[in-house]
């Protein structure tokens, strides 16, 4: 055969194995299973041996961070409410059950006067009243629980009602610890009323000593050191006799003793209505004087109750904090400033671009750099930034908002509603967490319902950051307004926490980023691998072993994991990531942005075909910029690594090693649409030198 018609065979061999449906070997045995699909091919040709066998292709699907969220509120099952409406219930009615007993225990006392009975039975009727209003409230969350037509049953509710249902119990709990703080207050003044009685009548004592008479003494002597009975019962009430500061003189002669007059000294009556005061303030003051027995709270230390407003703070969970400081009125008054002075500034400054169209290059020059330097001067300027005070018995709490203004009209974008209330009440709880394989030291929490992480900022992370907010903004708004691909994580704000507890003296201070979380970009599909990639081989492996789960891997592990099984992807996927991808570093190599990296998330389901496919991806940890340090960690981690660059390079440099990569990591598989995408995607737009020169005249490609 001549090599054209062995090439002929040959590609004709391939069609039959790529598009052939069914081929059997024989009519006469029929055999299940496909000639070309089914079966190992050899070819010999002299001393070589080529083998052919048919896999199937699995394409991944990529999804790239979505340009506007929508949050679902966080509501836990309807066993957890039913729990915690009992539990609150209890722990209420307990506290109002104490309280009544210790103005029971005051009132019982047979040495106060009837002003003070009178008062205790006001505070009486006032604890009634409370009572009935905390016992509304539970009312109306038990009707809630149980509404609908199915009564008692167990029914599932919808969210909006479980987050009807969560406020209202917020609202009992603060209610309760009002309660708790206003009755405390009330006890302790009774208390020192009772003391000061006490008191003045131990002053009185002291004035009027009980002495004995000897045979020896007149009768106008006894007149003069001895009241009479009557004044005595009149000083009962207002009089404590203690018993070392009465001086009562005893004659030994028997006689002396009967012959003389009757000695009135303090009377069993006196002495147990004075041990029943003592007992009573026993009770409340245990130790000393000056301690006093307090109604205990029945929630936890951790949880700031008397803050005012429809979230719980808890200094342990960060992100609270900074949705208490979200909800006041005093930040929303202030942020309506703030947004009215940026739109003044954006009216003057399109009066500024008409008029200077009819300037000359120069002037326009000049005024480009006025602007600039205005523009650098207004980075520090605290206007920009909301700083809000608040504190409760405990703890004082200081919350700044970075570009307040600035990042709630970013999220006004965001957010598909224009609502930022699903956003504060996702920071109204988070929790500790830590990613799994990686290398920041930086600490991490995430909220309860995963859509946002909040991340902890270094000195120098939060300096970088703070001059590169306004461009970041700048550059998501175009984003979502043109509505182009991004692969940049979407940062919500910055803020800065500080709060200092009074009685254990604790002192916290954090720079903390709030980030979307991307592994939650796909809420149906729960990432079982995940991958931080950045294009560099250096240190680049984690050694993990069969039993870690939801660790991240990076760039080696991605090459070794992925030499059987690539990451194929259509070329239309392909076009759509790269473009981002090009467009998201240019901007980030323009401030001087390095050590990014890639999170690609993927399901491993080897029996679920469809999941098997979905990819998350998205760049993160874009907030560190190249300064001196990080050129002089370049310049001596050069030195080694056995040839290979260092992880951090020039801006530059960094950006197109990352763009090599990623387009060497996720290979393109044509199909039957592949010559026409070919020809009408602008390929040559990959090309670094081409996007590099459309990002010259202007920040976003139009293609």
């Amino acid at each position: 055969m001549s090599p054209r018609t062995w090439s002929l065979s040959f590609t004709k061999f391939l069609e039959l194995l790529f598009h052939l449906e069914s081929f059997s070997v024989s009519s006469t045995r029929p055999c299940q299973h496909h000639l070309f699909r089914d079966h190992y091919h050899y070819f010999h040709s002299q001393q070589f041996i080529a083998s052919f066998r048919l896999f199937q292709i699995k394409l991944k699907e990529f999804y790239l961070p979505k340009l506007n969220l929508t949050l679902k509120p966080f509501v836990y099952d309807r066993d957890y409410y039913i729990e915690s409406t009992k539990s609150l219930s209890v722990n209420g009615y307990n506290i109002f059950s104490t309280i009544v007993e210790r103005l029971i225990e005051f009132k019982n006392l047979n040495l106060v006067p009837d002003s003070f009975i009178s008062k205790i039975d006001q505070y009486l009727a006032q604890e009634r009243l409370e009572q009935q209003t905390f016992r509304s409230l539970m009312d109306e969350i038990q009707l809630k629980m149980t509404a609908g037509n199915g009564g008692e049953q167990k029914r599932e509710l919808d969210a909006v009602s479980y987050v009807c249902i969560d406020d209202q119990i917020v609202e009992a709990k603060k209610f309760i610890t009002k309660i708790v703080h206003n009755w405390n207050t009330t006890l302790l003044e009774l208390v020192q009323i009772i003391k000061k009685y006490e008191k003045q009548q131990r002053e009185a004592s002291k004035k009027v000593p009980i002495k004995a008479l000897t045979s020896g003494e007149t009768t106008n002597e006894t007149s003069n050191s001895i009241q009479t009975e009557s004044d005595i019962s009149n000083l009962a009430e207002s009089l404590s006799v203690s018993s070392t500061q009465q001086s009562v003189t005893i004659d030994n002669d028997e006689n002396n003793i009967e012959n003389g007059p009757k000695i009135i000294s303090s009377n069993d009556d006196e002495t147990s209505r004075r041990s029943g005061v003592l007992k009573f303030l026993s009770t409340f003051l245990p130790n000393s004087e000056n301690d006093f027995i307090p109604l205990k709270s029945p929630f936890n230390d951790d949880e700031h109750l008397q803050l005012s407003g429809k979230y719980i703070v808890n200094h342990r969970e960060l992100s609270s904090i900074i949705a208490h400081a979200l909800s006041m009125s005093e930040y929303e008054q202030r942020l309506n400033e703030e947004i009215l002075l940026i739109n003044e500034t954006n009216q003057e400054n399109k009066s500024n671009d008409i008029q200077q169209q009819n300037d000359d290059n120069d002037n326009n020059n000049n005024n480009n750099n006025n602007n600039n330097n205005s523009n650098n001067n207004l980075l520090d300027d605290d206007h920009q930034h909301i700083e809000l005070h608040f504190h409760d018995s405990s703890t004082k709490f200081v919350v700044k908002i970075f570009y307040a203004a600035e990042f709630h009209l970013l999220r006004q974008i965001i957010f598909s509603n224009n609502d930022q209330t699903p956003y504060i009440r996702s920071l109204s709880h988070c929790k500790k967490w830590q990613p799994r394989g990686g290398k920041s030291k930086s600490e991490f929490w995430q909220t309860y319902d995963d859509y946002f992480v909040l991340k902890d900022l270094n000195q120098k992370e939060s300096l970088s950051f703070s001059t590169f907010a306004p461009s970041y903004i700048d550059y998501i708004t175009k984003t979502i307004k043109y509505n182009r691909p991004t692969t940049l994580t979407k940062i919500l704000g910055i803020y800065h926490i500080q709060y200092r507890h009074n009685t254990t003296g604790e002192n916290f201070k954090r720079d903390i980023l709030v980030l979307e979380n991307l592994l939650n970009n796909q809420s149906s599909v729960i990432p079982s691998i995940i991958y931080d990639l950045k294009g560099s081989m250096r240190n680049r492996l984690v050694n993990v072993d069969d039993t870690q789960t939801n660790a991240v891997l990076l760039d080696e592990n991605f090459l070794t994991q992925t030499q059987d099984n690539p990451f194929y992807v259509r070329l239309h996927t392909k076009w759509t990531l790269m473009k981002a991808l090009y467009a998201d570093t240019y901007f980030l190599a323009k401030h001087g942005i390095v050590d990014y990296s890639l999170l690609v998330s993927c399901h491993n389901n080897n029996n679920d075909d469809e999941q098997q496919s979905i990819v998350s991806v998205g760049i993160i940890d874009y907030i560190r910029t190249y300064t001196w340090d990080k050129k002089i960690e370049t310049i001596v981690k050069s030195m080694g690594g056995q040839g290979q660059s260092p992880t951090v390079i020039s801006p530059e440099h960094y950006r197109r090693r990352f763009l090599r990569r990623m387009d060497q990591y996720f290979p393109v598989v044509p199909d039957e649409w592949h010559a026409y995408e070919k020809k009408y995607l602008d390929l040559s737009l990959f090309q670094t030198e081409t996007m590099s020169a459309n990002f010259a005249n202007n920040d976003l490609p139009t293609q």
